[in-house]
């Protein structure tokens, strides 16, 4: 299970970059802007320091392709092992975030019914 700490950063970033990055989101190459931002910082880090570890994010291919194995097998018994798979990678499975993953695989072509 991924155990990784969390801490909380505050920014502050021109209009153009803010813009951007919804739009990004709204393409649905993010799950939102949070999500965005740590793929950025990560790969970032991954640049600097090569041996920096890859953490997972709600838009990393591998774990759309894990949630759409779930829905797959599961059917509509899938929320429960969606939010089950979020936790087990340190991402938040509920709220918000939970509803901006189950709208991101539904861009993604995954068929979530919840």
């Amino acid at each position: 299970m991924y155990t990784e700490k969390f801490f909380q950063l505050s920014v502050k970033v021109p209009e153009t970059y803010y813009k951007q990055l919804q739009q990004l989101v709204e393409e649905g190459h993010y799950v939102n802007m949070a999500d965005a931002l740590r793929v950025a910082l990560r790969d970032l880090l991954q640049f600097h320091f090569p041996t920096f570890s890859k953490t997972m994010t709600m838009s990393d291919p591998e774990l759309i392709q894990e949630a759409a194995e779930i829905v797959r097998r599961n059917g509509s018994f899938a929320k429960h092992k969606i939010k089950r798979l979020l936790r087990k990678y340190g991402l938040q499975a509920q709220g918000k975030p939970f509803s901006d993953f189950i709208r991101f695989l539904r861009k993604n072509g995954v068929e979530v019914t919840l």
